[in-house]
């Protein structure tokens, strides 16, 4: 059995942790959540939906400095449990709901 290393760094202001069972932050996914934070300021009020969250990282980030609460998918259980740590870690668990499952069965249509 391999030794899990647990790393953290800092992303657009939020610390992530992670290790190598899910995808590690990278520096231009950054960008993405900063995209996506603009664009929630043009669009109507409701909740952000983030599709194979992984660690949630650019969803937490795009919601971070604004009032909408965020929904995280993924079907990997270590990809949810590092999403609702990160988002416990940044304050936002009130704001974040985690789901594990397929989208068909997790989310309504």
């Amino acid at each position: 059995m391999t030794d899990l290393c647990e790393e953290r760094l800092e992303f657009a202001g939020l610390t992530i942790a992670f290790d190598e069972r899910v995808l590690r932050p990278r520096r231009w996914t950054v960008e993405q959540a900063r995209w996506a934070a603009e664009l929630l300021a043009e669009l109507p009020s409701g909740p952000v939906l983030e599709l194979c969250c992984g660690a949630g990282q650019i969803g937490l980030a795009a919601v971070a400095d604004t009032d909408r609460s965020l929904v995280c998918v993924d079907l990997d259980p270590t990809a949810v449990a590092y999403a609702e740590r990160n988002a416990r870690s940044a304050g936002l668990q009130p704001r974040v709901d985690v789901r594990r499952g397929h989208f068909q069965d997790v989310l309504r249509v």
